[in-house]
């Protein structure tokens, strides 16, 4: 495993199965490169993808009913999202099924 030094406090989530969750963070590398990365509760990265802009990014996963956790008081109390150290899986079979990702 690849530890990926990334700082981020502004989660997303989907619940998809009881007490699982897949959940998201939008990093803005530059202007042409914004990278949703996504994590299981253990703080792996399962998978991650490129969108031209946030605007985009932060479409896609509300059009895929993810939630920012920030924003759901009710949830803070229930679940906590990973904390870092995050790491890389190599070679993680990108089934974007397991994220509950539908569309982009």
């Amino acid at each position: 495993m690849e530890s990926a030094n990334i700082n981020c406090k502004n989660y997303w989530f989907k619940a998809i199965e009881h007490h699982q969750q897949t959940w998201a963070f939008i990093v803005i590398n530059n202007e042409n490169d914004c990278r949703i990365y996504f994590l299981g509760d253990t703080s792996s990265i399962i998978e991650e993808m490129v969108f031209p802009s946030s605007k985009d990014a932060i479409k896609a996963l509300q059009r895929n009913a993810f939630h920012q956790f920030s924003k759901e008081e009710c949830q803070q109390k229930n679940i906590s999202p990973p904390t870092p150290p995050y790491e890389r899986i190599e070679n993680v079979p990108k089934k974007s099924h397991l994220l509950g990702w539908y569309r982009i």
